[in-house]
């Protein structure tokens, strides 16, 4: 019995072992039977897994018994295998379709993977983060034609335009910006700012919506992870073809309505090989606001004359149009990659007041990146990227200047300015995931702005030099060199808990900044200072997440995110003289975010997304301007402003061809240096509906509907008559801006006239605004002339054709 006994135990150990050493091979390979490289091959319930490599093979050691093999790569489906008996798997992946993504379960959602919340693919029940994501579909459905408005539909932001030579801003959480310098704006992850102004323009970035697959936006401070300009957060436009099923698609689309003169886009994707490629390109022209001056503005009618208007009833017909160009190119090969765009944008603008004839800017911006991106296996993988942008604005104005509150002696005055910069970053990143319980993030870029001055030719009030001839800006040959590093450490102590901590450590070499008043004439004077940013910025992160149950999570986060000033601020403040009590050299900004984040599904068809934060924003800049000769300008840290606010998004799809989004944020701003004061550009309450109904493949019926509440203009600081002595604050600059409700729907056709999938005629009706509501915007120190507000766009339609193929 004892030798039974012993030779069974062997018989059992020899059996183990030999079911240990088998090996199975296989190949992975796309629809049209190219092999993949990188493919994560799991054996289910286990941890033995393994990569293809680059022709798509792979080799695992498992059990005899049946196995389940599991294999998932970015922008393919999961595909589950059964292994039993057998040697070598052929395994075919589908790439995800646009529409599957749609058609997704709310549970399915959470774990889709984005890249943009650590610059690696992280599922969105896993981030530190509350994440918004805006799919193709989405675009299409709601008949969506540009990033204004798509941005003017995203939970929690609102949009104002007020003409300004840098274009529309944008608020977010209680906070907007005269200038859109509040978040990080991104392009297939290359930032779409200036390193003058350090701000993102819509000018800058007219990418056509028929390039865009997704969206990533993630709110909260995101400087540990982006640095300087993340203050409120990262939006990601990706136009990688990550969703799209087809190996090559090209789509032409032209609109034209009451309110776009014509527009026309492109955009082609397609792959030979192991290249894949997206290009796109676009020309648009967009029609002025079309109002009365004086519905916009109180002095008009008794000053116009003055201003240089012969007509009391002169309208902004012809003073805002715009037209905008756009291309853009990326491709990838294995583990390289390449991002080129440009765009150029002719706009209409004012400046403080009205022009007595249109004036336009002319912005052109170029961005390119290359980089390279290994995973050298499940544990391990390195992101390294090289980015460059230039950016040049021209600004024209004409003023009329007879008018008492004018800005001199000549009658007709013309003026012009020029901007410029030019900047190149490296960066690496490195991923390590020691198990499935740790991940570690690491990460180090140097900046270099290359160039970055200002010339601007207004010849006003000479005597006092006023704007004369200005010339400023970083000194010839001397650069800006912007060092960074990061660290960020998720655990999983347990199954349902997870814990996130990160730093990051900012740091500017000195610069030396010239500004010269009054540059071609014998009395021309020079400022010239030595600005020293060199200390280390450090910024924490931290963040717990809780799985409460399958498809309930809890998301516990604070963080902190800096801005440092930019250089056209300090280069306005070398005007300050010496032993004055003001700083010419500005501290930085901070917020810092306290925010509670509840993501839930509650069946199939019903989600819930909700969070309560708390910001406070400290040391905030703000621009003091001085009319009176010399014309001067300069800044301080003067503001701080908390926010308390809760969001909250119902998600629910009652039927299969019905979806509904239903988003509610109720914020309130303090001034918490005079808390008798209603801060700027903060309205209480933002309310955003949206439902598509997609009878068929062929056609889609969408409505949209946007409220903003009640908002102030811009609390002018600058003192009211240094000449007479007045030095009190000039107050507000305009009226309160009411409410607005605004209602649109779009009617779209597709696959129309072709029998393939996903292809043939579009035809599309949208309209805007339907109720015709009276939209103003609040007046700023640019746009003081609208005491009563800036309007926005009455109904408007637009009729767009299309074919794909």
């Amino acid at each position: 019995m004892k030798k039974q006994l012993i030779f069974f135990l062997i018989l059992m150990l020899f059996k183990s072992s030999w079911a240990q050493d088998f090996t199975i091979n296989g190949i992975v390979k796309n629809p049209e039977g190219l092999p993949l490289q990188g493919v994560l091959i799991e054996v289910k319930d286990s941890k033995v897994n393994t990569l293809s490599g680059a022709n798509g093979e792979f080799s695992l050691s498992l059990a005899l018994e049946e196995a389940e093999l599991i294999f998932s790569k970015n922008g393919f489906a999961n595909l589950e295998l059964k292994a039993s008996n057998t040697t070598y798997i052929e395994a075919i992946m589908n790439t995800s379709s646009i529409i599957d993504l749609v058609d997704l379960s709310f549970e399915e959602l959470l774990e889709i993977q984005i890249v943009t919340a650590g610059k690696k693919e992280q599922k969105i029940s896993d981030i530190p983060a509350s994440i918004i994501l805006i799919t193709r579909r989405d675009i299409e459905l709601y008949g969506f034609k540009d990033l204004e408005e798509i941005f003017k539909n995203i939970a929690g932001l609102y949009y104002m335009n007020n003409y300004s030579f840098l274009g529309p801003t944008i608020g977010v959480r209680g906070y907007m910006t005269p200038n859109a310098s509040n978040l990080m704006v991104l392009i297939n992850g290359m930032p779409q700012h200036d390193d003058l102004f350090n701000s993102f323009s819509f000018h800058m970035s007219p990418i056509p919506v028929e390039a865009i697959e997704r969206i990533e936006v993630v709110r909260g401070p995101m400087s540990v992870i982006y640095g300087s300009n993340a203050f409120f957060g990262a939006i990601n436009i990706i136009t990688s073809d990550l969703d799209n099923k087809n190996t090559s698609s090209t789509l032409v689309s032209s609109n034209i309505g009451n309110a776009q003169n014509g527009r026309l886009a492109i955009s082609s994707k397609g792959r030979e090989g192991e290249f894949s490629y997206n290009l796109s390109a676009l020309a648009q022209n967009t029609a002025s606001i079309d109002f009365s001056i004086k519905d916009m503005s109180t002095l008009f009618p008794t000053n116009y004359a003055a201003l240089g208007f012969t007509n009391p009833d002169k309208t902004t017909d012809d003073y805002f149009n715009t037209n905008q160009k756009y291309f853009g190119f990326s491709g990838n090969f294995n583990e390289l990659f390449f991002n080129l765009n440009y765009s150029y944008s002719i706009y209409g603008h004012t400046f403080t007041d009205i022009f007595y004839q249109p004036a336009n800017m002319k912005l052109s911006f170029a961005s390119a990146a290359v980089g390279y991106n290994k995973e050298f296996s499940h544990k391990f993988s390195l992101h390294t990227k090289l980015n460059y942008n230039n950016y040049y604005l021209y600004m024209a104005d004409n003023y009329y200047t007879s008018a008492a509150e004018g800005y001199g002696f000549e009658s007709d005055n013309y003026s012009y300015g020029e901007y410029f910069s030019e900047r190149v970053d490296a960066e690496v990143n490195l991923f390590f995931t020691p198990s499935d319980k740790v991940n570690i993030s690491l990460g180090t870029s140097l900046g270099t702005i290359l160039q970055s001055l200002d010339k601007t030719d207004a010849p006003y009030n000479p005597a006092a030099f006023g704007l004369i001839n200005r010339s400023g800006g970083l000194v010839e040959g001397d650069n800006v060199y912007v060092f960074s590093a990061y660290t960020q450490l998720d655990v999983k102590p347990t199954k349902r808990i997870q814990l996130v901590a990160g730093a990051r450590v900012d740091r500017m070499s000195t610069f030396d900044l010239l500004l010269y008043r009054g540059m071609y004439t014998p009395n021309k004077q020079k400022f010239m200072e030595t600005f020293d940013y060199s200390n280390f910025y450090f910024i924490p992160r931290l963040a717990a997440i809780l799985d409460i149950s399958k498809n309930h999570i809890l998301k516990l986060m604070y963080g902190k995110a800096i801005k440092l000033p930019d250089i056209w601020s300090l280069r306005n403040n070398l005007v300050i003289p010496e032993g004055s009590p003001l700083q010419k050299q500005l501290d930085e900004e901070s917020i810092n975010t306290l925010e509670l984040n509840y993501l839930g599904t509650f069946s199939s068809q019903f989600s819930l997304n909700m969070s309560l934060f708390y910001n406070t924003l400290d040391n905030l800049v703000s621009r003091t301007v001085q009319l009176e000769p010399p014309y001067t300008s300069y800044f301080t840290n003067m503001d701080k402003i908390s926010t308390k606010g809760i969001e909250f998004t119902m998600n629910a799809k009652p039927i299969s061809k019905l979806s509904s989004e239903l988003s509610v944020t109720y914020q309130k701003s303090t001034n918490e240096v005079d808390n008798t004061l209603d801060v700027d550009f903060s309205p209480n309450w933002l309310g955003y509906f949206k439902a598509a109904f997609e009878a068929n493949s062929k056609f889609s019926v969408a409505l949209v509907a946007n409220y903003v509440s009640e908002m102030f203009a811009q609390w002018d600081k600058s003192p009211k008559s240094i000449s007479t002595g007045d030095l009190t604050p000039k107050g507000r600059v305009g009226a309160n801006s009411p409410a607005y409700f605004l209602l649109g729907t779009n009617f779209r056709f597709q696959n129309l006239i072709s029998k393939k999938e996903n292809a043939g005629l579009i035809l599309e009706f949208k309209a805007n605004n339907l109720l015709n509501s009276e939209i103003r915007y609040p007046s700023t120190t640019v746009s003081k002339w609208a005491d009563k507000g800036v309007m926005g766009y009455g109904r408007t339609f637009l009729f767009s054709v299309g074919y794909k193929f």
